[in-house]
């Protein structure tokens, strides 16, 4: 009889659990929010780290638990690939119309063994698959990754600073400045540069070699000047610093994107990789970015 007791309580607490937890996550109080930007990575390996965060405004939901996870799919137009989690730690709080919301960052890895792979797509999106049957979609905004094979370049890399810009949508990267040493016997002429990503274009006949000394007030208006655009080229042994002015399709957030650089030399096109560059390392999820904020769409 005790047993028969034992094990109704049993059952009777775990129903109990299972309903206050489908209820506490299907309630109108959850708030789960995540912020498309410009996806952009590189790799010369055969597979690339890279973050997803998100804000919540319960701290102890599932979806803030590493083991809740069962998979996740990167889905960019027809093409969809699995992904690996590697981690889900959370970052901090922030407030967000007076209601403290929580951050939390999920760690992705793309394991993709096969070189020179072009992935890219402006609507991309992520499904996490979840212990309790649930699916929960990111919008992930604008995405591309790449595998290449990089080849020896005499081209080095004195600096590359960010120019940043305060628009409508938050604080994001509008340009760069940019510099190389040409450690060839004969003139380098930079051809193109591009970010990998359709999300964001380089009018590179507005490449422009630029003296300027870099500071954290700079505006990329002030280094451009269409009227008096030469050929963006560098002289044997000698170094020079470019400015490079960006175009945004849709307003968006770009922190971090890898730096192609395609260079003649000898009548010969050569390519110079930067896999990785950190330009901004902000918290995207303010109250002026707001309008860019997308809810993580939760399915049973």
């Amino acid at each position: 009889m005790i047993r028969w007791v034992i094990m109704i309580g049993s059952i009777v607490m775990v129903i109990g659990y299972i309903a206050v937890t489908h209820n506490r996550l299907k309630s109108d109080d959850l708030i789960m929010l995540t912020v498309p930007r410009v996806h952009s990575y590189l790799s010369t390996e055969s597979y690339k780290i890279f973050d997803v965060d998100f804000i919540i405004s319960d701290p102890d939901a599932i979806y803030t638990l590493e083991e809740a996870y069962e998979s996740f799919t990167l889905i960019t137009g027809e093409q969809e690939l699995s992904l690996q989690l590697k981690a889900l730690n959370p970052r901090g709080s922030t407030k967000m119309n007076g209601q403290t919301m929580y951050q939390f960052v999920l760690t992705l890895r793309i394991p993709i063994h096969t070189d020179n792979i072009s992935l890219k797509d402006e609507q991309a999106i992520m499904k996490a698959a979840l212990t309790n049957q649930e699916t929960i979609t990111f919008d992930l905004g604008s995405f591309a990754y790449h595998v290449i094979n990089p080849k020896d370049s005499q081209l080095s890399l004195n600096h590359v600073h960010n120019i940043a810009g305060q628009h409508n949508v938050g604080v994001t990267s509008e340009g760069m400045m940019i510099a190389f040493e040409n450690n060839y016997d004969d003139t380098v002429m930079i051809e193109s540069i591009t970010l990998l990503n359709d999300a964001v274009t380089i009018d590179n006949h507005l490449i422009t070699s630029s003296d300027a000394t870099f500071s954290l007030d700079l505006k990329i208006e002030t280094l451009i000047d269409e009227t008096n655009i030469g050929e963006a080229i560098i002289r044997p042994g000698e170094s020079e610093q470019f400015a490079v002015k960006f175009h945004f399709n849709n307003p968006t957030l770009l922190y971090r994107y890898p730096i192609v650089i395609d260079y003649r030399v000898n009548d010969t096109v050569k390519q110079y990789v930067i896999e990785d560059f950190l330009f901004i390392n902000t918290n995207p999820y303010t109250e002026k970015n707001a309008p860019l904020f997308k809810d993580v769409i939760i399915d049973d």
